[in-house]
């Protein structure tokens, strides 16, 4: 990664070339020399900048998460736990209905639970928070930092202990299907299962098992796997109670300050990440020899794309349109391009990648 002092450092360096090119074409007679030093005194040569500022969604993010574009999710609690239109009950204040059967009420400093009767199974004394974790299985936090789980039965509830989480549950089985452009040739894909039964219908080309604690997330993960279908990557993820979630994987990250601000995301669809490099192909360089201009204050867009080492490259770009590009092969090269490119940048990740982070 290049840091902004080397960006800027470069970045001179490339301008001191182009004075020094420009006053060796000056320097052919006195006359000639003088009037273009007053004409240069008068005329700014400085880069005119369009606005920009950070993107809003990124202002309001506190981090950039890898896993927040969720593909699919096995188990939804937004969906179970729903506020009821009016109290069902006298004499107690319903916060939430579970499952249609349960009611969450709370008597303004704790939780407790009611059947479809309105009668308590589960007094409030002590529980700070209900919440729904897996399906049927209620969660009661208490204020002590204890948590009891219980297994939701109809109307009526039961203590459950929750095991420790066994990865050998979970199985990718290979199969086998004929190759429509080589008759006869066999190519194997993997279907994911759970406790011997298949739990999603995409065939995965390639898995591959990571260590939770090395992705960039907030997001707890008991076990972690990273596959691909077609030429898309994946995060197939599942928790302590073996709730799967998707999510679609990073394809880069943008790092960048702007207006002082810093701030970063991933590129976290297909789609988008070709649409960035289609935006970045046709950028194309310019000659142009001009300062770098005050109001740029060390503000950069900082793009490292690639789904894996040996495809990565590294391009930073100023607000002046000069830009580095740093390949993993070892090659380095600098262009120019029209200003307008920075700014049309920053638009594209405002109107684009905000909205990978809704999930």
């Amino acid at each position: 990664m290049i840091s902004k002092r080397l960006l800027a450092a470069a970045v001179c360096s490339v301008l001191l070339i182009c004075t020094a090119c420009t006053s060796k074409n000056n320097s052919k007679k006195p006359e000639e020399s003088s009037t273009q030093s007053e004409s240069a005194v008068k005329k700014d040569t400085s880069v005119k900048m369009k606005k920009y500022e950070l993107p809003k969604f990124l202002a309001d993010s506190k981090k950039a998460d890898v896993l927040s574009n969720v593909v699919y999710k096995s188990f939804d609690p937004a969906a179970l736990m729903v506020e009821p239109e009016k109290q069902p009950f006298e004499g107690y204040k319903c916060t939430a209905c579970f499952n249609d059967t349960l009611y969450i009420f709370s008597d303004s400093e704790n939780y407790g639970l009611l059947n479809s009767r309105g009668e308590e199974i589960l007094p409030s004394a002590g529980i700070s928070k209900i919440s729904a974790v897996a399906p049927g299985i209620l969660r009661a936090s208490h204020e002590d930092g204890t948590a009891v789980y219980y297994r939701v039965s109809g109307d009526s509830i039961k203590e459950e202990k929750i095991a420790d989480f066994d990865i050998s549950r979970i199985s990718f089985e290979p199969i086998s299907s004929l190759t429509s452009s080589d008759e006869g040739q066999n190519s194997t894909g993997y279907l994911l299962y759970l406790d011997g039964v298949q739990i999603y219908d995409t065939e995965w080309v390639t898995v591959n098992k990571l260590d939770p604690s090395s992705l960039d997330t907030s997001k707890s993960c008991e076990a972690v796997y990273k596959a691909s279908a077609g030429s898309a990557y994946y995060y197939i993820t599942f928790d302590k109670f073996y709730n799967l979630t998707i999510y679609e994987c990073e394809y880069g990250v943008i790092r960048m300050q702007l207006r002082g601000k810093e701030a970063e995301c991933y590129v976290l669809n297909q789609e988008h990440y070709k649409d960035l490099c289609t935006l970045i192909g046709s950028f194309g360089s310019e000659n142009r020899s001009a300062r770098v201009s005050a109001e740029a204050d060390d503000d950069y867009i900082q793009l490292t794309l690639g789904t894996s080492d040996e495809d990565k490259k590294t391009v930073t770009i100023s607000p002046d349109g000069f830009c580095f590009t740093e390949a993993s092969d070892g090659t380095k090269y600098f262009n120019v391009m029209d200003p307008q490119t920075f700014t049309d940048l920053v638009s594209w990740i405002d109107g684009t990648l905000s909205t990978e982070y809704k999930g």
